[in-house]
């Protein structure tokens, strides 16, 4: 018990009724520790949320961590709004240890509705009345206790209606109705769990209409609880066929004529065209009148089964039936039986389970190894299956073992025999017999002496494979190995479970074979696959690996006849007798002889080679031959480098002519070049002499025009030297404009020279000439004619000043002004970039002078040429003047609207300072409505153009960076230009202006309407008489955006068309205004009259400003 808790007293007590809002510290005689407990309610109904008649459930309450207390006060129900809170006295139900303990409290629910509880208090217990339920009402459950976390929950009282959970309604013919039928329905009715500690049973009524046939029939079916307080109901029986079939001693119901009438109704003949219709009818309580009735649809299905397989030594042999018709259980795994016949002959019968409830596929794998025999081919690698399917129909299956041809391989590529392993790898997937381990075989030493053939690999009795190992001789001939004096370990190992792959490691110091004094070239193994994808056992796959002899390599084939150097020859030797101490790098030498032509030995000497890395059998170094020895008496000679291998003492022999070559010598291919500064020459010297060492590219050093060259040869042993790139500039004076640059070669073995002579003769020589090329400069500038202030932008194009193509040079031009003289000092012009010969720079032209002492004059750009084209020094110049100008402006409109942005354009060449910046201007824009107005800044269009752009907003409202605008109004732009054209004779700035106009001009503004007939003295509207005057009134309306000056004319002209009176009067209207013009007219013959009106600008300019009026 917790401390400071109480235990209950054992004594009955009464159920306490409490308010129906508990306070806080309600039941205070429970007395509980300082710790605070966590309290959870639940119900046996939660999964519904509802509880209806005749049905009992139970609370249970959980508390963390766990108590000691045999029960525990603080429950209380009620019905909402009906009764007060009652106190439920919970009794002990479960505990785990320290973590938590449940308590448990028990009611029930009459058929009337009446809600009572098990009250534990009393002695004996007794079932304690809370209230009377009425649908829809809800039950509260509390727990309320000090230090224990309030916790709640509800029921209602209501009816749950039954539903189908799941119902087959698809069920093949002949099959589930009659053998298993209702087992395939589930019906949720949580209003029959009348006790949730058991699984309650009910009958429902099924009936069965075929209205096809039109019959129906009816049962009564126990139906069984899933589980205890599932609320899921199934039928109890296996079989409704003897409930639903009937003989003539029963009854069936006639649909047609509406009776119940003697017969009988076999339903497994109910067929897949018929229309078909399950009726349940169940209490919605127990012991109810009042039912829950369900109605299906069925159903029926024909189905043609069909069995198939696969087979392999591994997954061994599948047998896979498919028919949904012997899916009888739709909610388990059903099973069907077939028949198989291996190659032996012999009938099987084996038994498929369903792959999964419900699925209509059977499946089950068996083990082949027992059917397997010696023979494999065709005829004796299938194995028969037969399976007979609900319409009592045979399927028959051949399934044909699937075999797999091997691969194999061996490695390293080259061996030495006697010496080092090799491995032997297989993948073979019919050796892997077991997925789920590393499957072995041959795990075992071979005797000494028995022969490393037909070594079968066998598994479960079976041979799959013949492994078998030869030597291969140097005549072609092979001998299979032996097991040397201590035997040979052998063992075929997978390299992971399940992945078919094999190795084998076959150490060659451990075997031996009978070569009768042959060389052994290679060693072949043998894998006879008797189990392959072609069933023919006899196949064989192989490899072969070889065996490494003696043998000896040389870079070259030649030797060169050269004065140079010392030509040399890299030797290789692959020899394993010579590897006689694998731990360290050994030695091996070999002779070198020089002959003449007529096989004089002239010169010998003898050269070690070196192991490249310890217990390699590569032997590697360099011979050379003295230029001393390389002299005319050994033309047509040879040199011979020899090999004795240390123990079979054979000689190994490598002959190497001696060449006499010539030469030869071009500049970027050519014999002779013209150059300018910056340009790159390359020169090529073939000449074979050079290649002194065939393994690496040569190298020699020469001068070329006081400046020395380095020449590397192409590639190894090309015998072919380029010299490195050459940027031709003014190194020395060898190489200044106009220079002829001459480089010759000389040939210290030249092909004239013959056995007889006892030295070389003179050298031949050829020659490359590179001629320089000058060029004329040029000199420029931006423009002829600049303003008053600014800069001048000048180029001088000359490539004989690109001295130093890897870096930017300069230049000088002076200022030869308009009286003759030149300024003081010099310009310097930079070049644009490395080994271009351009150069450019600017002049500030307030160095020139002042603008009002130089406006109207010119000045000369002067360069000094110090070697033209042909040569000679030249100056040449450019001359430039100044000026100034009035600024052109202008907008993109003549007229605008409000909100419209106007485009304002003004040109002004004396504004344009800086020819590689965009500058700017100001000018200022003011309307007549504002006439304070707003500055905008306009951006030269271009760098050096002259060409300034802005726009600027016209607006109905005032706000920066707009001008404010009424329709009519005339917007003004003003620019200040600070050296008008006439700045040189006034010294003075001038302001220009342009105007647009606000509202877009209407065409033809004046709108004329209303003429009508007046009486001139009293205006009153009259009807015109002959020989009385008459008024003639029109009305005249302004749309355009300006105040319109125009006159109207009124001409009348009788019925012939002739002119009888013409009248004019002139009208200014502002912008929207409405006017009158009054005429008179006095007829003087009866007849028609029509009177016509014209606005016009004026009487001299007939301009339309309106539509004429008829």
């Amino acid at each position: 018990m917790k401390e400071g808790m109480y235990k209950v007293l054992s004594v009955a007590l009464m159920a306490i009724i409490v308010a129906s809002i508990l306070p806080l510290g309600i039941a205070g005689s429970k007395v509980v520790s300082a710790a605070t407990y966590t309290t959870e309610i639940e119900t046996t109904r939660d999964a519904w949320g509802t509880v209806w008649k005749n049905a009992n459930f139970t609370v249970y309450l959980t508390v963390k961590p766990a108590i000691s207390d045999a029960t525990l006060e603080g429950l209380y129900v009620r019905i909402r709004d009906k009764t007060a809170w009652v106190s439920v006295l919970l009794d002990f139900y479960d505990t785990d240890g320290l973590e938590w303990t449940k308590y448990v409290a028990k009611f029930s629910v009459a058929s009337d509705g009446t809600l009572k509880f098990l009250n534990i208090s009393k002695t004996p217990a007794t079932w304690d009345t809370i209230g009377v339920l009425e649908e829809d009402d809800i039950i509260d459950f509390r727990f309320q206790l000090e230090n224990f976390t309030t916790s709640s929950t509800s029921l209602t009282f209501k009816h749950y209606e039954a539903v189908l959970k799941s119902f087959r309604d698809e069920v093949p013919y002949g099959g589930a109705l009659v053998n298993v039928g209702a087992l395939d329905w589930e019906i949720e009715a949580p209003d029959l769990n009348k006790n949730p500690d058991a699984a309650n049973s009910e009958d429902f009524i099924v009936t069965l209409t075929d209205y096809t046939i039109g019959k129906k029939v009816n049962a009564t079916i126990t139906f069984v609880e899933t589980d205890d307080n599932s609320g899921v109901f199934k039928p109890s029986e296996e079989y409704l066929y003897d409930y639903l079939n009937t003989s003539g001693s029963k009854f069936v119901y006639n649909v047609n004529t509406g009776v119940w009438e003697p017969g009988t109704f076999n339903i497994g003949e109910i067929d897949e065209d018929h229309e078909v219709e399950v009726e349940i009818v169940l209490p919605q309580y127990s012991g109810a009148s009042d039912v829950d009735t369900l109605v299906k649809d069925l159903t029926v299905f024909r189905f043609l089964g069909t069995v198939s397989g696969s087979a392999t030594l591994k997954e061994g042999l599948t047998i896979t039936v498919t028919d949904k018709a012997a899916n009888y259980h739709s909610y388990e795994k059903d099973t069907v039986t077939v028949s198989y016949t291996g190659m032996s002959g012999t009938p099987h019968t084996i038994t498929l389970e369903e792959t999964d409830d419900d699925t209509g596929v059977f499946e089950e794998t068996i083990s082949i190894w027992g059917m397997i025999g010696v023979d494999i081919d065709e005829e004796h690698n299938e194995i028969d299956v037969e399976y007979t399917d609900t319409n009592g129909a045979l399927r028959k299956a051949t399934v044909s073992v699937v075999y797999h041809t091997a691969t194999l391989s061996v490695s390293p590529e080259t061996v030495v025999f006697g010496r080092d392993k090799i491995t032997i790898t297989i993948e073979d997937e019919d050796l892997n017999t077991d997925p789920d381990t590393k499957d072995r075989y041959l795990s075992g030493v071979i005797a000494p002496g028995n022969a490393l053939e037909g070594l079968e690999l066998r598994a479960h009795g079976v041979t799959l494979a013949v492994l078998s190992f030869y030597a291969v001789l140097e005549d072609g001939s092979e001998v299979p190995l032996t097991a040397g004096a201590s035997g040979v370990p052998l063992g075929l190992t997978e390299t992971g479970a399940d992945t078919g792959v094999f190795t084998l490691l076959l150490d060659l110091s451990k075997v031996e074979a009978a070569t009768s004094g042959k060389k052994i070239t290679g060693i072949k193994v043998v894998y006879n696959d008797r189990f392959n994808a072609d069933l023919d056992p006899t196949i064989e796959v192989e490899a072969e690996v070889s065996v490494a002899v003696a043998r000896m390599e040389l870079d070259r084939a030649s030797i060169p006849l050269t004065q140079w150097g010392d030509p040399v020859i890299h030797v290789t030797v692959i020899d394993p007798e010579a590897n006689t101490n694998k731990y360290v790098e050994d030695t091996t030498t070999v002779t070198v002889h020089l002959y003449d032509a007529s096989d004089t030995e002239v010169w010998s000497d003898m050269f070690t080679l070196t192991e490249t890395d310890v217990d390699t059998s590569e032997f590697t170094g360099t011979v050379s031959v003295s230029k001393s020895y390389l002299m005319p008496n050994v033309i047509g000679g040879k040199v011979v480098v020899d090999y004795e291998t240390p123990e079979s003492h054979t000689t190994l022999s490598e002959d190497l002519d001696l060449e006499l070559s010539s030469i030869s010598v071009s500049v970027n291919g050519t014999s002779s070049i013209s150059v300018k500064y910056g340009d790159k020459i390359v020169i090529t010297v073939e000449d074979p002499d050079r290649n002194l060492d065939a393994s690496d590219e040569d190298e020699f050093t020469m001068d070329v025009g006081g400046v020395s060259v380095e020449f590397t040869e192409t590639g190894d042993n090309t015998g072919v030297f380029e010299s490195e790139a050459i940027l031709v500039k003014k190194y020395n004076d060898n190489w200044a404009p106009t220079s002829t640059i001459t480089f010759t070669y000389e040939d210290l073995t030249p092909t004239y020279a013959t056995v007889g002579m006892t030295s070389w003769p003179s050298a031949y020589e050829e020659s490359i000439s590179i001629s320089i090329v000058a060029f004329t400069a040029e000199i420029s500038t931006d423009k002829t004619t600049y303003g008053p202030i600014g800069e001048i932008k000048v180029t001088v194009t000359d490539f004989d000043a690109n001295a130093d193509p890897e870096a930017k040079d300069s230049v000088e031009v002076m200022i030869q002004l308009w009286d003759g003289t030149f300024m003081s000092g010099s310009v310097t012009l930079e070049e644009t970039d490395d080994n271009t010969g351009m150069f450019e720079g600017s002049i500030d032209i307030s160095s020139i002078g002042k603008p009002e002492d130089i406006i109207g004059k010119s000045v000369r750009v002067v360069y000094r040429d110090l070697c033209s084209a042909d040569g000679t020094p030249l100056t040449i110049f450019v001359t430039v003047g100044f000026t100034s100008w009035d600024p052109v402006m202008g907008t993109d409109k003549g007229a605008y609207n409000i909100g419209e942005k106007v485009v304002m354009f003004v040109y002004d060449p004396d504004a344009n300072l800086d020819p590689d910046v965009k500058e700017t201007i100001t000018v200022r824009v003011t309307s007549t409505s504002d006439i304070v107005g707003t500055s905008v800044t306009l951006i030269e269009t271009d760098a050096n153009s002259g060409n300034f752009t802005g726009e600027v907003l016209l607006s109905d409202t005032i706000g920066p960076g707009q001008v404010f605008v009424r329709l009519g109004d005339v917007v003004t732009i003003t620019y200040e230009d600070e050296f008008p054209a006439d700045y040189g004779v006034t010294g003075e700035s001038k302001t220009f202006t342009y105007e647009v106009r606000v509202g877009v001009p209407v065409e033809k503004p004046i709108v004329a309407s209303n003429a009508r007939f007046v009486d001139p003295m009293t205006g009153q509207p009259i009807t015109p008489t002959v020989g009385r005057t008459v008024g003639i009134g029109v009305t005249l309306t302004n749309t355009g955006p300006y105040s319109e000056k125009f006159t109207v004319i009124m001409v009348v002209r009788d019925s012939t068309g002739a002119a009888v009176g013409i009248q004019w009067q002139t009208i200014t209207l502002s912008a929207g205004a409405e006017g009158e013009a009054g005429f008179s007219f006095t007829p003087g013959l009866p007849g028609d009259y029509t009177v016509e009106f014209y606005i016009v600008k004026s009487l001299s300019d007939w301009t339309p400003l309106g539509e004429t009026l008829a």
